[in-house]
């Protein structure tokens, strides 16, 4: 990802953080007037937590408890993680599967509409039918989700806001 052309091609003025969330890590580039800082990679990714912890065709809810502490665990050990003001942007090829059946209405996605995906996939695991029809869920589906939520939750952000494919 060449993170220094899409900062300047979406014209990011502020303090950034672009998330790039893959199979076995997940990595925080930082910058600021169209430039990158820095980037925080964490060694491990969605598939690492699938295959860590989801061990049923649909995790059970102790597995979702086991990889929430160990996801906020991860987090929590780097200061530098933890959102002042820093505006979230992600791919939109990393999050467009994530947000069916939801449509994305503008270009940004908020806390509570990633809570509300999440709610959707506990209803899964706790053996209640889907919610909003024929969803179809994968353990990776579900690792990115539960990804993406405790980044959202733990690390304070209010929002993510989506870099179009088309620029």
């Amino acid at each position: 990802m060449d993170v220094d052309e899409i900062a300047c091609r979406i014209g990011i003025s502020g303090s950034y953080r672009i998330l790039g969330m893959d199979t076995h890590e997940t990595i925080f580039y930082f910058g600021g007037r169209n430039k990158l800082n820095s980037k925080i990679e964490l060694g491990f990714g969605y598939q690492d937590i699938t295959d860590k912890f989801f061990h049923k065709h649909v995790p059970g809810e102790s597995e979702i408890e086991y990889a929430i502490n160990y996801i906020e665990d991860e987090l929590m050990s780097n200061d530098e993680l933890v959102n002042v003001e820093d505006a979230l942007y992600m791919d939109e090829k990393q999050i467009a599967d994530l947000l069916n059946p939801f449509q994305l209405q503008n270009n940004k996605v908020s806390r509570e509409e990633i809570e509300e995906i999440f709610t959707k996939y506990a209803f899964i695991s706790m053996s209640r039918l889907p919610v909003y029809g024929d969803e179809q869920m994968s353990n990776e589906k579900y690792a990115k989700v539960l990804l993406l939520r405790e980044i959202m939750h733990h690390l304070n952000f209010l929002s993510i806001n989506i870099i179009p494919e088309q620029l």
